[in-house]
């Protein structure tokens, strides 16, 4: 097998904890950056030459636009972005996966990639005795339908071909929530601040992450693929380090 399919188990599971990493990293920037804006207008009001109704009056403007800023604009699109950004992902190590299958079961091509490719990729595996449960891969479909509509309709369920299916993942509490009229919320706003918008919570994004990776795990399980130990790939000799075998 080639390098890239002998590794694949420490590359894939290494790319998705990068994933995981980079998502806790830019949620702490946000929370970063709104305090130290909210921090940056009280200080400035404080050195207005105002009353105090019109301080009061000029901290809650600032206050609203910061809000409407980070709650509702940049929370928004950060999470909306890496949903995509993590199909994306998904998408290429399960094509890279089949690509390993073909070369060790000697398998015709992998599925081209189509609309419904994730399920082209089940498949494939299935066919050659790759299989994990199926709610392994529901958290994939799941996610490539909430993808599909940040995507095709930027966040409006209403205009979704998957609004029922959405609204029923809403039901089950896993961090996917649909707006209505009037709802507003603390660290979390839809976007525009319209009804039928998908929001997008960071317990959704972290445990989805989680998901994804243990059905990477799961089905180099099944193949089996194992996950290589680095440190036996070289030997020392009088030399220095040479590719072991």
């Amino acid at each position: 097998m080639g390098w890239g399919n002998v590794l694949y188990r420490n590359l894939s599971l290494a790319t998705f904890d990068s994933l995981n990493q980079y998502y806790q990293t830019m949620e702490s920037q946000l929370t970063t950056l709104k305090r130290d804006e909210q921090k940056r207008i009280e200080e400035d009001i404080k050195k207005l030459e105002l009353g105090s109704d019109e301080k009061y009056a000029e901290w809650s403007m600032e206050t609203d636009n910061l809000t409407a800023k980070y709650n509702m604009l940049y929370t928004n699109f950060f999470r909306y972005s890496f949903i995509v950004l993590l199909v994306l992902v998904l998408d290429d190590w399960l094509h890279r996966l089949c690509l390993a299958v073909q070369e060790f079961k000697h398998l015709p091509n992998p599925p081209a990639r189509d609309k419904d490719i994730l399920r082209a990729y089940k498949k494939y595996l299935a066919e050659a005795n790759v299989t994990v449960t199926d709610n392994l891969w529901e958290f994939a479909f799941d996610l490539q339908k909430v993808r599909d509509c940040i995507v095709h309709t930027s966040g409006n369920i209403s205009r979704s071909r998957d609004k029922e299916h959405l609204r029923n993942l809403a039901k089950r509490k896993i961090g996917i929530e649909i707006s209505t009229r009037g709802y507003y919320r603390d660290e979390e706003e839809p976007l525009y601040l319209e009804e039928n918008m998908l929001i997008v919570k960071s317990d959704y994004c972290r445990s989805t992450i989680l998901d994804i990776k243990l059905l990477i795990d799961k089905l180099c399980d099944a193949i089996p693929l194992s996950k290589v130990d680095l440190g036996k790939l070289f030997v020392q000799d009088d030399r220095g380090l040479t590719q072991s075998g």
